[in-house]
């Protein structure tokens, strides 16, 4: 038996169910469509990202996916607008254009992940790893990066750092 925490399988049509009516009564309710969804799979925030939803927008806003391994996966574009990804690793995935805006992402992993053009503002991202990340044109605008490595990371003149938290233990090169 294959370990659910990167288990890419779509979930059986009883839990597909209750996704549905979890994400429909947030939307009815204006909440973020994930709020109260305790991811128990990869595969689960796949398929909620490509079947439920606008045709074209994969959104997981309030999710809560912590320790999930997202590793190497194209989740380019997607939502997670307030997500809960604490401890999920999303080393070396396609994650451009993603979205992050005010998520927890404390103690993930993003080694080697494409982060280009993605948005990370006021995420917490204390302790994260994201050694050899393309963080060009990512915006980080007032995350916490406390305790962070990004050595090695690709950053360009276009990565806004502003009013983003350090302590002695942030690594990021050229900063």
């Amino acid at each position: 038996m294959g370990d659910a925490r990167s288990d890419l399988a779509a979930p059986g049509p009883e839990r597909q169910a209750e996704l549905r009516s979890v994400y429909e009564a947030n939307l009815s309710g204006d909440r973020l469509c994930c709020v109260g969804i305790r991811l128990r799979s990869p595969g689960e925030a796949l398929w909620i990202a490509q079947a439920l939803g606008a045709p074209g927008v994969h959104d997981l806003s309030g999710a809560d996916g912590s320790g999930l391994s997202f590793a190497s996966l194209d989740l380019s574009g997607v939502i997670f607008v307030e997500a809960t990804l604490a401890e999920a690793t999303f080393a070396q995935a396609r994650l451009a254009g993603a979205i992050f805006f005010k998520a927890n992402l404390r103690a993930a992993n993003f080694d080697g992940a494409n982060l280009r053009d993605s948005v990370l503002d006021n995420a917490d991202l204390r302790a994260v790893s994201a050694m050899r990340a393309d963080l060009r044109n990512a915006s980080l605008f007032g995350a916490n990066l406390s305790g962070a490595n990004f050595e090695g990371a690709a950053l360009d003149a276009d990565t806004d750092l502003r009013d983003a938290l350090r302590d002695g233990a942030t690594r990021i090169p050229g900063v």
